[in-house]
């Protein structure tokens, strides 16, 4: 931790004056290695059928066995039916539910950034969010659908690069899980330590309270120290 202390001298001027101060605890290891790596990683060995998370408002849930495979078969649908490449940027507009944790993983699986956008966004911001993060692929709740039809247009995304979450098709915009191919699924892209450190794996935006929003580039190593 650095401290700087500032003092001002009788002719006004400022001087800086700075110490470091070292914790009596050892550093902290942070892993090097790529977030769904990180994650899916079990070092305490809980059992596969434990379950990861459940949707308060529908009562569907998800095993960790179920939430690994299914990740990983939405990583080769994007690769294979979208032809997502390593290094794209996929856009999620959608409230939490019980979907969202597996195509997040699922995209940095197969190499891709995910910038999340606000779901009470207009069209003019999701669209600016789209464009500035330059996601080539969007995801949305259906309850957001206009605003997300909208708003890829303007960002130039193709209809067949726009999903839905849940299992209706609503106006001729599938459900994610339409790109799955059975049950194939990718190993997913590994990355060095150094590629851990400076590969962008989120691209949250600000809120834009002073002006346009902002992105925010968070690495594989940023979010295993989170």
């Amino acid at each position: 931790m650095i401290m700087i202390i500032v003092i001002i001298n009788r002719k006004g001027i400022a001087c800086n004056l700075q110490y470091a101060f070292k914790s009596k605890y050892p550093d902290i290891n942070v892993p090097q290695v790529g977030i769904y790596q990180y994650v899916t990683s079990n070092p305490k060995n809980i059992y596969d059928d434990k379950v990861a998370y459940i949707d308060r408002i529908t009562g569907k849930s998800c095993t960790y066995s179920e939430f690994k495979h299914e990740s990983k078969k939405f990583a080769t649908g994007l690769q294979v039916k979208l032809g997502f490449k390593r290094e794209e940027v996929l856009s999620i507009c959608s409230p939490n539910q019980v979907d969202y944790p597996m195509v997040v993983l699922g995209t940095n699986a197969a190499g891709g950034k995910v910038t999340t956008a606000n779901p009470k966004y207009k069209a003019s911001e999701l669209s600016y969010q789209l464009t500035n993060s330059g996601a080539s692929a969007l995801i949305v709740h259906p309850e957001f659908i206009e605003t997300g039809i909208e708003a890829s247009i303007k960002a130039r995304i193709p209809t067949s690069r726009v999903l839905l979450f849940g299992d209706e098709e609503i106006k001729g915009y599938k459900p994610y899980h339409s790109i799955l191919i059975s049950d194939r699924e990718i190993v997913p892209v590994y990355y060095t330590p150094e590629e851990a450190k400076t590969t962008t794996v989120y691209l949250p935006f600000s809120s834009g309270t002073i002006g346009k929003q902002k992105g925010v580039k968070i690495t594989h190593t940023n979010m295993a120290a989170n």
